[in-house]
């Protein structure tokens, strides 16, 4: 529950609906302000990258604000989706609410915990300080598809410029597409051929091109090749 500098109530998130999932599209919403919710209502429907579903809301109360738009394509998980205020009197303070706001709601709940942890935190042991080392060179390493570091390498281009679209802020091919077109044609790296068309992907073939991506790249392939005389056949 939430209660920094608004009336109690609780964020409803965008929840991992299938182990694949990393975001969602928005569907229609089931209830509207301000509706009183119990437990097991459904409150919004989803699609995942297996199948659209709603969302249950596994708490009580009223909806006082909704956060995103219906028909929303890519919403990560544990983005904001609405709030429910404890009280139905309480209902329009949040008329004004963002998700912004959430997230320095959880921001300020987060420092609280750590001033409160550092209180009674003991000293620190080798390992603990061995570990933030390692933590330490994470956040500085650069995450990138094999595909869009072999494109950076050959066009001479800074990755630590880009920003990733992919899981956990990954950069991929596409991202790399969009910066050399914004810096202009000498850039591009896209055939030059045939005019194309992008088409948006289903939930369901993301899956399956990360499925067939991580097959190619984690499973050692080999390949046969063999020789055959169809003189006798042709003649």
């Amino acid at each position: 529950m939430v209660m920094l500098g608004y009336p109690p109530h609780t964020i409803i998130k965008m929840p991992a609906l299938s182990p694949t999932m990393t975001a969602g599209n928005i569907g229609s919403f089931l209830k509207a302000v301000p509706s009183k919710i119990n437990a097991g209502d459904p409150l919004v429907e989803i699609e995942t990258d297996k199948a659209t579903m709603e969302l249950e809301v596994q708490e009580e109360g009223f909806l006082a604000k909704i956060l995103v738009k219906e028909g929303e394509k890519e919403v990560s998980v544990g983005t904001p989706l609405a709030v429910l205020a404890e009280n139905q009197k309480d209902v329009d303070a949040f008329k004004e609410y963002q998700i912004s706001e959430a997230e320095r709601g959880e921001v300020k709940a987060a420092a609280v915990q750590k001033e409160e942890f550092k209180e009674t935190r003991p000293t620190e042991s080798v390992s603990e300080k061995k570990t933030e080392s390692i933590k330490d060179r994470e956040q500085h390493r650069i995450f990138a598809s094999p595909l869009a570091k072999s494109i950076a390498s050959q066009q001479g281009i800074d990755l630590s410029s880009i920003s990733g679209s992919g899981p956990n802020g990954r950069i991929v091919k596409a991202d790399l597409t969009a910066s050399m077109v914004a810096q202009g044609p000498s850039r591009n790296v896209e055939s030059q051929g045939q005019p194309y068309r992008d088409m948006p992907l289903s939930q369901m073939r993301k899956v399956i091109a990360n499925r067939l991506t991580d097959s190619k790249q984690s499973i050692p392939h080999y390949y046969l090749t063999s020789e055959i005389r169809m003189d006798s056949l042709l003649s």
